[in-house]
């Protein structure tokens, strides 16, 4: 079995090509990220990076979406942030939803960057 592979980093504008710029997003407030069609693809996984962070209580999650308007964050998809350079992994697998997206809400933290990639595979 093949698969065609889409990988992405996210930036200022959209989800674009590994090569380009990464958004380097300020954890010093919250945000989300721009969503990601995941309709064609079979499996994939969303990371976030993070680096430079102060004494924090910020919580990543996980929100899907039908539409790319109304958003849902995924059950169990919370993670508190208290490691000033770290990472996390969500596997996006046979999700009925069509977009997915990260979503940070800041604790007390005033410094760090975050950035995001992700990596979407559909069979052939």
């Amino acid at each position: 079995m093949s698969y065609s592979v889409q990988e992405n980093r996210l930036t200022s504008n959209a989800w674009d090509g590994l090569d380009a710029t990464p958004i380097a997003q300020s954890m010093a407030a919250s945000f989300t990220t721009l969503g990601i069609d995941v309709l064609y693809f079979d499996m994939g996984a969303l990371q976030a990076v993070w680096t430079g962070t102060d004494s924090t209580t910020g919580v990543l999650s996980l929100e899907t979406s039908l539409d790319n308007i109304n958003w849902c964050e995924e059950s169990g998809s919370q993670v508190t942030v208290t490691e000033p350079a770290c990472n996390q992994m969500y596997n996006i697998t046979s999700y009925g939803q069509r977009y997915v997206r990260l979503k940070w809400t800041v604790g007390d933290a005033t410094a760090g960057v975050m950035d995001f990639r992700s990596v979407l595979k559909v069979r052939r």
